[in-house]
């Protein structure tokens, strides 16, 4: 899930992938609309682990503006 100035909002994530050495990824994508760009949004990607306990909050994760319009979350 991705967050703008606190409010959930959902991408498009794909499956998770397992790498050669065991671990998983997954890539998410989410559109901003320009408005919320241009004013500078607070702008987070939300991560929760099919592992971890129910009820637990998701890693939160700053994300930094990686060119022009786009978001990378690492």
């Amino acid at each position: 899930m991705w967050t703008v100035d606190g409010s959930y909002e959902e991408g498009i994530t794909s499956e998770p992938v397992e790498s050669k050495n065991g671990t998983f990824s997954v890539t998410s994508f989410f559109k901003v609309p320009t408005a919320k760009w241009k004013s500078q949004s607070k702008v987070t990607c939300n991560v929760k682990h099919a592992s971890m306990a129910n009820g637990a909050a998701p890693l939160t994760k700053s994300v930094s503006r990686a060119t022009g319009n786009s978001i990378e979350c690492d």
